[in-house]
């Protein structure tokens, strides 16, 4: 490996540690039963588990019991504006998705309805909940993030080299091209 491809892993370890630090210090770990985790479309929540995590406080059954209480949390949530649901599902990710690498996905990922992100919910276990805009950069994708792509001429689980999300919509054109030439 050259000095400029290790001085980049070397740049990204940098950047996830910050991020990581920024996202998971001064919690009471002991006290803390999830945190949530950035995204850009959905919300994800990691649960504090006790034989996942280093300091984690949730055993197996108070899992379940967590994630049923965070369904009505979430599925109560409603606009204070306009009074409609903001929630439109909430998945157990290990459950919906499963594979051998759902253990790398977040615990529950909640998808929202059409309404436009408001300001205020009312939530009937919490009350009315102001929000305040995020000011953080907006595409926390980590540089080891994974794409699917269907190409039937490709070996199941194959691994591509990496690449910028620059050069997907060319890899796109140039597959297109070539099925088209094929047929």
């Amino acid at each position: 490996m050259g000095p400029l491809a290790r001085s980049e892993l070397q740049l990204h370890a940098l950047r996830d540690f910050v991020m990581d630090r920024s996202l998971t210090a001064g919690y009471d770990w002991a006290e803390t039963p999830a945190i949530a985790v950035r995204g850009d479309v959905n919300g994800y929540v990691r649960l504090n588990l006790r034989d996942r995590e280093r300091d984690g406080m949730l055993g197996s059954e108070d899992a379940q019991e967590y994630q049923e209480l965070l369904r009505q949390c979430f599925f109560g949530l409603r606009s204070f504006e306009s009074g409609d649901p903001i929630v439109k599902d909430v998945h157990l990710a290990q459950q919906r998705f499963p594979g051998d690498r759902k253990l790398l996905l977040p615990d529950v990922i909640v998808t929202w309805t059409d309404e436009p992100p408001p300001r205020e919910v009312h939530s009937p276990l919490f009350g009315t909940i102001r929000g305040l805009d995020d000011t953080g950069p907006r595409g926390h994708h980590r540089s080891e993030g994974f794409m699917i792509t269907l190409d039937p001429d490709a070996a199941r689980g194959t691994e591509a080299p990496p690449m910028q999300v620059g050069e997907i919509a060319p890899m796109i054109l140039r597959q297109l091209l070539s099925a088209q030439q094929g047929a």
